[in-house]
């Protein structure tokens, strides 16, 4: 199946990210990691994706009681068991940011993930992946982690640079141009 019908899908049905917000309350990491991923395609496919994206964390966020809907982004990252599920949080996080079309909203969600300690806990996994990257096991079976591992530190490193980031720079992001 083409993944554009799937995503047009999901656009024109707001009902739909209720079930999305669903899937994420699920002990299976798995699924949440495929939830995460395609929240993170909706949020760069274009602007109603994006807010279907935030709609179903607001789902989520009355399901569960929560006071931010982003807290269960910030949550589950702090205790994600998997550099592969790291990864995917980390990459939804980045999608969220950068997708959002106003600075001043981007500046909003932003301050949102700061308040909820994100950039503490990303400098912790930062430091975290970059002892794994170091460590001198050079076993055949942890060079494909270590290339996990690499790639969470690529996506950690850009969040936690984010105060650096000229938030008016259009760059090209999953094949679209967008603003960041």
């Amino acid at each position: 199946m083409d993944s554009r019908i799937g995503l047009d899908y999901i656009v024109e049905n707001p009902d739909y990210t209720a079930k999305l917000a669903g899937a994420l309350d699920t002990p299976n990491v798995t699924v949440k990691k495929q939830v995460l991923e395609l929240l993170s395609a909706l949020c760069v496919y274009n602007a109603e994706g994006y807010n279907r994206a935030l709609d179903a964390l607001e789902h989520y966020r009355v399901l569960k009681g929560e006071r931010y809907r982003l807290n269960v982004i910030v949550s589950e990252l702090r205790t994600a068991g998997t550099v592969d599920y790291q990864t995917a949080l980390v990459a939804f996080i980045n999608c969220i940011i950068i997708s959002t079309p106003q600075l001043k909203d981007r500046i909003r969600i932003r301050n949102e993930f700061i308040g909820l300690k994100l950039l503490p806990l990303l400098n912790d996994l930062r430091l975290d992946v970059g002892k794994l990257l170091t460590s001198s096991n050079n076993n055949i079976g942890v060079l494909p982690m270590k290339r996990q591992n690499r790639q969470m530190s690529s996506s950690v490193s850009h969040l936690v640079s984010m105060s650096d980031v000229e938030l008016n720079r259009r760059v090209s992001f999953y094949g679209c141009n967008i603003r960041y």
